[in-house]
C-alpha cells in the first residue's frame, strides 16, 4: 500500500509519463514566453515525433542545459503534450567570450549559484563548460569558466545598515549570506496580473528601494549550543527546532528576493529576532521608528504582532501575518493582512462545493470534539441557502459521531446512491480509524471522500483509499511539481541550501514574490494602489478581500484539491461569496444544530 508522505507526492508527480507516439512534423519554435525566477524562457509543448537531440537544435541549447531548466523530466523521455522550458535568446545578443577560459577549483561551501556570480557568467554558461556539474558539485572539482570579452560592470550592492539591537538576527550564524538586492541593469517586469488603475509612478519614484521589515522568532540563543564540531549534521540536527521553521521561511524569501532584484527592484532589508520575548520586540519598534519602513512581516506569535500591528497601524506601515488565520488580528485594523487564508473560508468552499454536486445524500461524520462540532456548524450554515430551509436540509445532510466498537450509525446513514462523505476534523488517530473502515464499505456503498487539507501530512494514512474514494477538500496552496516555476525554485533552493525546500520554504518565496513587488512599486500604498492585484504562486496565491470599514484584509483564495482514481491529484477552481464568510450568523437568526443521535446527545451531557 501506498503511504501518505509528501516525498511519495512529489515522486508521483514528478516522474508521471504516458509512452509518446512517434509521427514526424515540422517543428518551430514557441511563441510562449515566460519569466521564470527573473529569466525568459521559452515554453515548449512537445508534438508528436519531436526529440530532444531536434529540440536543443532548435533552441541552441545543449542537452545539459535542458536538464538543468526542467529536472527530473528527461528521466523517461518525453512525452506529448509535455512542457519544458528552453533559453530565451532572441532579444539578448549572445555573449562572446574570448579564446583563453580560466580554471576555477571548487572550495568548501561554494555553490554553482555562487561561482556564477562571482565569474559573472550565467549557470548555463557555467554547466555548458562543465558537463559533469549535473551530477551535482564537489569539493576540489576544477571547473573551466569561460571569460566574458566585453563583461558588464557589477552592480553595486546595498550599502550595509549600521549594526542593529542585539536582537537583531545574526545572519552569518545561520544563514547563507544574504544576495545584493540592488536590481540588475535594464531588467524590468511585472510581476503580478494588475486589476487597478492605479500609477506606480505617481505614489512611488522608479528608482525607489523598498525598506522592509522583517520580524520573526528566529530563538538564535536556542541554537548557542551548535559548534562546528556538529556542523556535518544535518539541518534539523544542527538548528534548533524552535528556529528551523522560521529559518525555512526566510530562505523563501532570499531566494524571492535575489529573483525580485533580476526583475529590477531594490530593496533594504531588517530582519530581526523577536525572540518570543516581549521586552525584545519594544525595542524592535523602538529601532524601526528610525527609519521609513514600508512593509513589516511580521512574527507568527499573537501577541509579538498585535504590537506590530499597533506600531504599524500608528506609522500607516502595511504589516504581514504570513501563518495566523485569527480574524481578530485585523478587524480595527486596515493595514493589517492575513497571508493564511482562514478556515472559515475552506469550510465555506467545502459546503459551497458539495451542495454544487446536487446530490441527495450527505453524511458528516465527528467525533464529538468542539472544534468538529463548531466546523460542522459553519458547513451546514453555508449549505443552508441551496436547501432553502433547515427541515429540508436535515433530510438530506445527516450528522453521525463516530464510535470506534462500530460503523452502526454511520452505515444507517448511508444510502443509495452517491453519498458525499464529509469529515470536518484533524484528530489524526479518528481520521486513520474511520478512514480504513469507510474504505472496507466502498464495495457495498458508492463513496466520496471530503476532508481536510491537513491530512496530507498524515504519515499512516493510507494514499491509496484516498485516491480510491475520489478525497476532495478546500485548500489555498497547491505545488505542481511539473510546473516550470516549481522546479526552478527547488533548483535554487538545492543550490544554494543544499537541502530540500519544505512548505514554508515556499511560502516565504510566495509572500516576498507579492509583498516585496507591491512594496516596491507603491511603499506603503498598497491598499490604494496594489492590494487588488491577484498573485498565483508556485505554492500559494493570494486574492485579499476587505473585511470591512476600518478593518484589515483576509486572503479568500482557497480551491477544491481532487484525488482521481488515476491517482492524480487536480486543482478544481471555486469562487466563494466572501461576503457570507465575513458576515457572523446573527443572534437572532435560529441556529442549525448537528442532528444529534441519544450516544451524542449522552456526549453533550457529560
Amino acid at each position: 500500500m501506498i503511504k501518505l508522505f509528501s516525498k511519495s507526492i512529489f515522486c508521483l508527480f514528478l516522474f508521471w509519463g504516458i509512452q509518446q507516439n512517434s509521427i514526424a512534423q515540422t517543428t518551430e519554435r514557441s511563441t510562449q514566453i515566460e519569466t521564470v525566477n527573473g529569466v525568459k524562457v521559452f515554453v515548449h509543448t512537445v508534438k508528436a515525433g519531436e526529440t530532444v537531440y531536434n529540440l536543443c537544435k532548435l533552441y541552441n541549447c545543449s542537452e545539459q542545459e535542458l536538464k538543468q531548466l526542467n529536472p527530473g523530466s528527461l528521466v523517461s523521455g518525453i512525452t506529448v503534450d509535455q512542457q519544458l522550458l528552453f533559453p530565451y535568446s532572441e532579444q539578448i545578443k549572445p555573449r562572446t567570450f574570448s579564446g583563453t577560459p580560466t580554471t576555477h577549483t571548487v572550495e568548501k561551501g561554494e555553490t554553482m549559484y555562487g561561482i556564477s556570480k562571482k565569474y559573472n557568467i550565467s549557470i548555463s554558461e557555467l554547466l555548458s563548460k562543465n558537463p559533469s556539474l549535473t551530477d551535482g558539485i564537489k569539493i576540489g572539482q576544477v571547473l573551466t569558466i569561460p571569460v566574458v570579452a566585453n563583461p558588464e560592470k557589477p552592480n553595486q550592492t546595498v550599502a550595509k545598515s549600521k549594526n542593529e539591537e542585539s536582537k537583531q538576527i545574526k545572519r552569518e550564524a545561520l544563514f547563507p549570506p544574504q544576495q545584493s538586492t540592488k536590481p540588475d541593469s535594464g531588467k524590468s517586469a511585472t510581476v503580478v496580473t494588475s486589476s487597478t488603475g492605479c500609477d506606480s509612478l505617481q505614489s512611488i519614484s522608479k528608482h525607489r528601494t523598498a525598506n522592509i521589515a522583517i520580524v520573526l522568532p528566529f530563538c538564535i540563543k536556542s541554537n548557542d549550543s551548535v559548534t562546528s564540531s556538529n556542523a556535518a549534521l544535518g539541518k534539523e540536527e544542527r538548528i534548533s527546532s524552535k528556529s528551523l521553521p522560521y529559518i525555512e521561511f526566510y530562505e523563501g524569501i532570499i531566494i524571492a528576493l535575489d529573483s525580485l532584484k533580476r526583475l529590477g527592484y531594490s530593496f533594504q532589508i531588517y530582519t530581526y529576532d523577536s525572540q518570543k520575548d516581549s521586552s525584545g520586540i519594544e525595542s524592535i519598534i523602538k529601532s524601526l521608528t528610525s527609519k521609513k519602513i514600508d512593509l513589516i512581516i511580521g512574527s507568527n506569535d499573537q501577541d509579538e504582532f498585535e504590537k506590530l500591528a499597533a506600531f504599524a497601524k500608528k506609522q500607516s506601515i502595511p504589516i504581514v501575518s504570513p501563518l495566523s488565520t485569527n480574524l481578530n488580528l485585523a478587524s480595527n485594523n486596515p493595514h493589517v493582512y492575513l497571508a493564511n487564508t482562514p478556515l472559515k473560508c475552506r469550510l465555506q468552499a467545502e459546503a459551497q462545493y458539495s451542495v454544487s454536486l446536487k446530490q441527495n445524500n450527505y453524511v458528516i461524520i465527528h467525533t464529538g470534539h468542539i472544534n468538529e462540532i463548531e466546523n460542522i456548524e459553519k458547513i451546514k450554515q453555508f449549505m443552508l441557502p441551496s436547501f432553502g430551509d433547515s427541515a429540508k436540509m436535515n433530510k438530506h445532510v445527516k450528522v453521525v459521531k463516530f464510535s470506534t466498537y462500530s460503523m452502526a450509525n454511520i452505515e444507517k446513514a448511508m444510502a443509495p446512491g452517491l453519498n458525499i462523505v464529509i469529515i470536518p476534523s484533524e484528530d489524526q488517530a479518528f481520521i486513520n480509524d474511520v478512514v480504513t473502515k469507510l474504505n472496507n464499505y466502498k464495495r457495498r456503498y458508492q463513496i466520496e471522500l471530503h476532508g481536510m487539507a491537513i491530512w496530507e501530512n498524515y504519515k499512516n494514512l493510507e494514499l491509496d483509499d484516498l485516491y480510491d474514494m475520489h478525497l476532495k477538500c478546500a485548500t489555498s496552496t497547491y505545488r505542481n511539481y511539473s510546473d516550470p516555476k516549481v522546479k526552478h525554485f527547488i533548483i535554487n533552493y538545492r543550490d544554494v541550501y543544499k537541502n530540500e525546500p519544505g512548505k514554508l520554504s515556499f511560502l516565504g518565496y510566495d509572500i516576498m514574490m507579492y509583498f516585496g513587488s507591491l512594496s516596491a512599486k507603491y511603499g506603503r500604498n498598497i491598499t490604494e494602489c496594489g492590494i487588488k492585484e491577484k498573485y498565483k504562486g508556485i505554492q500559494n496565491s493570494f486574492t485579499f478581500t476587505s473585511m470591512g470599514k476600518g478593518a484589515g484584509y483576509i486572503n479568500s483564495y482557497v480551491n477544491i484539491l481532487e484525488y482521481t482514481s488515476d491517482y492524480k491529484r487536480t486543482i478544481i477552481p471555486i469562487n466563494i461569496n466572501t461576503k457570507a464568510t465575513l458576515i457572523e450568523p446573527s443572534e437572532k437568526k435560529p441556529v442549525v444544530k448537528p442532528r444529534s443521535t441519544e450516544e451524542e446527545e449522552s456526549a453533550e451531557d457529560e
